[in-house]
């Protein structure tokens, strides 16, 4: 750090910037997208991690912003495979056995779930400077976490969208909102869209 530096100057350094997301395609994520066009008038290096299933492909947008899009691999044999046990399994919702059909739905998720964890894991793990990872929900957070766990990388959780414990049905969601209460703590800190209302909410669903 040079000591002759402002404050002004320190918060115009230049920075390496992550997003990652597991559930949207960035090109639907209108703040991060223009989060991401402010970023870049200010120079900064912005990456952008998604998941190629929910995600969306490389596109001139990426040139006009100029960031860099990476999608979790593809391995797309076991893809199909666990792909077509979920349609298999969600023919028992017909006949009201919900909890088989579940079994379907709860694999398929797994398995893209760790393919994308893995993905930001591999990126990440030889990162030599000091990165920001910005994560936009729970299995988001898990790979960001991992990604600066033990490291200098700062950590930040923007939630795109607010996960209310009671309303949820799946085990494995659940399961992941346990992981979201535990894992924010580790990040610098949480940004909120909304009213007042919705981020009181936001932190009691948190705490």
């Amino acid at each position: 750090m040079n000591l002759n530096e402002t404050k002004d100057e320190i918060i115009k350094r230049p920075c390496n910037i992550n997003f990652v997301i597991f559930y949207e395609s960035i090109y639907q994520c209108t703040p991060w997208m223009n989060s991401i066009k402010l970023l870049k008038k200010e120079n900064h290096t912005v990456k952008v991690y998604q998941n190629k299933y929910f995600g969306g492909k490389y596109n001139e947008e990426c040139d006009s912003i100029n960031f860099e899009l990476i999608n979790s691999f593809n391995p797309r044999i076991l893809y199909r495979l666990f792909l077509d046990i979920d349609r298999i399994l969600s023919i028992f919702k017909k006949v009201h056995l919900v909890t088989i059909s579940n079994i379907g739905t709860t694999i398929n998720f797994l398995y893209t779930s760790l393919i994308f964890i893995l993905t930001i894991y591999l990126k990440t793990k030889r990162l030599k400077t000091k990165e920001i990872f910005i994560a936009g929900d729970p299995i988001s957070l898990i790979a960001s976490y991992l990604a600066v766990k033990n490291k200098k990388h700062v950590l930040v959780y923007w939630p795109l969208e607010l996960w209310v414990y009671s309303d949820l049905k799946m085990t494995y969601l659940k399961v992941l909102k346990r992981m979201e209460k535990r894992l924010h703590k580790y990040a610098v800190g949480s940004l909120e869209f909304g009213t007042q209302k919705i981020g009181r909410a936001s932190c009691r669903e948190r705490v």
